[in-house]
């Protein structure tokens, strides 16, 4: 069960663990790799130890039964690597030789437009819903964009519940950075603040909440020509180099981790050489024995597969843009109007109408049409999307086709969600879940739960209106 009460000793090796991943924290990024080795080491003993205390063989059986909630077997998966090795890795390097990094580094807005004016100019085209959700966005100030001190160092959404409402920061990364960072961020903010029920205890289904921004980065891809103007091929390019490179490393790190706990008492060496033979599979002759000591390896296990599950689940919309545009957008906008609660991964793509990501034939034609991409992009031109509707569709029959969800009023109070089941988290330890009525909870409790603040940030909350 996901509530059941903990040991003594689960309690603490729970402690032990929360005290292990802050020393890693408080090591520099290059320290001592035997260090950061030696604290990788001790987590997977307690975490192995917390699940045998749980009655599982090891964690990794642990977390399949319990952590994510995925509606996917480990035999699958292992065909999904295989599948993704075939493909993806020659297009890796194809992509990678073809993007111009100095013309993404040099590259700067058109004349006479800006940040929020070359986004907005085009999301009306894509969708009049998303349009209306952007129009939000600007009218009420909830997009941020800094490179002070006292910023994050990284770009993010996050939730208002208190408001009823979401917020974009996007720290100040030059204009390519900022553009497309926007387009990826608003992804999320757009399914955040169309968030029905009660967003205090919404679920969060990780493999699915990145395709809300992945794919809205590729319905964007039509338009570069127009956005990005001289550095429309390179721009292109490097967009799907980022989806190809977030499929194979979110299997690289996946496949190092069940070999991680799994190998019977493994030492650094052990764990450096079994890194190795995986990463060349994936990243051949790119690899260092370390690059696995990074923060989500430490503090999430078994999280990291989500990129790649959620950018090839993003990249099915590919061969559909193409032959039917319409199609695609409103896949991708039934896909956000269902949220991360309604149902399993697998399950909301198939409703959506999006192809298995475990089949070999569609990470195949994934693969083939990125290629086609690389050689003969889409351009979005007068008549493109008229030109690619579904045959014999009548005017808003897709539409009806999707579950209506309609953008609330501003500051209004979220109703409590009749599901109580998709109010409860999934990416927490499911070990350390509370039902919901226990759990403290208020507008700035939530948002360092997330990791972010500072009076400044406030003082920003302090002008929009309350519920």
């Amino acid at each position: 069960t996901l509530f059941r009460s903990l040991t003594e000793r689960q309690k603490a090796i729970r402690e032990e663990e929360n005290r292990l991943e802050q020393a890693f924290d408080s090591l520099e990024e290059r320290s001592d790799y035997e260090e950061k080795g030696e604290i990788y080491l001790k987590l997977l003993k307690l975490r192995n130890e917390f699940a045998k205390e749980a009655g599982y063989k090891d964690y990794h059986e642990m977390d399949l039964a319990e952590s994510y909630g995925r509606d996917f077997s480990d035999e699958e998966l292992e065909d999904y690597f295989t599948a993704v090795k075939e493909t993806f890795v020659p297009l890796y390097m194809a992509l990678a030789m073809r993007v111009n990094w100095r013309t993404i580094e040099d590259y700067h807005y058109p004349e006479g437009e800006t940040l929020e004016s070359l986004v907005g100019n085009h999301l009306g085209h894509i969708s009049s819903e998303l349009l209306e959700s952007y129009d939000y966005l600007l009218e009420n100030d909830l997009l941020l964009l800094g490179d002070a001190p006292e910023n994050e160092e990284v770009s993010y959404t996050i939730g208002l519940p208190s408001y009823h409402s979401a917020l974009i920061f996007i720290r100040d990364g030059g204009d390519y950075a900022n553009l497309s960072t926007l387009i990826h961020e608003f992804g999320h903010f757009n399914t955040a603040v169309r968030e029905t029920g009660d967003s205090f205890f919404s679920h969060s289904n990780i493999d699915l909440a990145e395709i809300h921004s992945q794919g809205l980065e590729l319905l964007f891809l039509p338009y570069a020509d127009e956005m990005y103007q001289a550095a429309a091929d390179d721009a292109r390019n490097m967009i799907l180099l980022n989806m190809v490179w977030a499929v194979l490393t979110g299997c690289l790190y996946h496949e190092f981790e069940i070999f991680a706990y799994t190998a019977p008492d493994p030492d650094l060496e052990t764990l450096q050489e079994g890194y190795l033979d995986i990463a060349e599979d994936y990243l051949p002759g790119m690899n260092d024995e370390n690059d696995w000591m990074f923060w989500h390896l430490y503090h999430a296990p078994f999280y990291y597969i989500s990129y790649s599950l959620s950018a090839m689940a993003s990249l099915t919309l590919l061969p559909e843009m193409r032959e039917n545009w319409r199609g695609a957008v409103e896949s991708y906008l039934k896909l956000c109007a269902m949220g991360e609660a309604s149902y399993p991964f697998r399950e909301t793509l198939e409703r959506a109408g999006l192809a298995d990501i475990f089949s070999l034939r569609t990470v195949r034609e994934i693969a083939s049409e990125i290629s086609r991409w690389m050689q003969d992009p889409i351009v979005m031109t007068p008549g493109f999307a008229e030109g690619r509707e579904t045959e014999g569709a009548e005017e808003g029959d897709e539409k009806e086709s999707r579950p209506s969800i309609s953008l609330p009023e501003y500051g209004t109070e979220a109703e409590p969600s009749d599901n109580t089941e998709a109010g409860k988290r999934q990416d927490e330890r499911p070990e350390d879940r509370q039902e919901a009525s226990e759990a403290p909870v208020s507008g700035k409790d939530n948002l360092f739960w997330n990791g972010r603040g500072g009076s400044g940030f406030w003082r920003k909350l302090s002008e929009l209106p309350r519920a």
